[in-house]
């Protein structure tokens, strides 16, 4: 799973828009925000959200550059970036910072739509089964899973991304594990998903940010637009 940066140049021309997003700002000329989004929030949550935030801000200018979930968290902590969109990373968060979860997603077993499912963990141990990568949250996730259900899958491929796993499922080259996000839920017809016994980790995503940054309103306000976007 890549993950990404939004660079967020904010130029408060009006008193409206000092008064909106935050009233420190009042007689600054330009500030800059930076924020981390991990990609399935781009994908599938990113174009609404950041359509409404240009809706209601009119001035604000919004770059995307590479990043990583877990050192993100550590950006965030130091001040490198104001906020980021990640996955809960199974560790506690820094004090300094504050987190709103975002959404819930469970970990699915997804496989071709052909494929008919009596026992979920009979077909994760027989079938040709395609891992999300294990330097990510997602594939330590699943390894937990396997882990508590004794499970030693025949792997092919270690991939990264829910997108291009849900292809390759897609085409008959195996099943796996994602978590339920809106991609995975919006899949064609070419794949299903299908929920997998307890214990099941969950994966949570959320907004971490600053909490004594001077841009944590900004912050606050993403927080909010994100809540709304589906």
């Amino acid at each position: 799973m890549k993950h990404i940066c939004r660079y967020i140049h904010i130029v408060p021309n009006t008193a409206r828009l000092q008064a909106v997003i935050c009233p420190v700002y009042a007689g600054v000329t330009a500030i800059s925000s930076r924020y981390g989004v991990i990609r399935e929030v781009r994908v599938r949550s990113g174009p609404p959200a950041l359509r409404e935030w240009n809706r209601r801000y009119t001035d604000i200018e919004i770059f995307i550059q590479p990043g990583d979930s877990v050192p993100l968290v550590q950006r965030v902590a130091d001040g490198d970036v104001d906020a980021a969109v990640i996955g809960d990373p199974l560790f506690p968060f820094p004090k300094s910072c504050d987190w709103a979860l975002l959404r819930e997603e469970p970990l699915v077993l997804v496989t071709p739509a052909s494929m008919r499912v009596d026992d979920p963990l009979e077909v994760i141990a027989h079938e040709s089964f395609i891992r999300f990568d294990r330097s990510f949250m997602v594939g330590k996730l699943v390894d937990i899973f396997l882990q508590q259900h004794g499970i030693n899958p025949k792997a092919q491929f270690e991939l990264d991304g829910t997108e291009v796993i849900a292809k390759f499922v897609a085409e008959g080259l195996g099943v796996s594990i994602l978590p339920k996000c809106p991609q995975v839920v919006a899949q064609d017809a070419g794949t299903r998903y299908w929920p997998l016994p307890e214990p099941c980790p969950t994966r949570n995503v959320g907004l971490l940010w600053l909490r004594s940054s001077v841009r944590a309103p900004l912050s606050v306000a993403l927080r909010n637009i994100l809540l709304e976007s589906p």
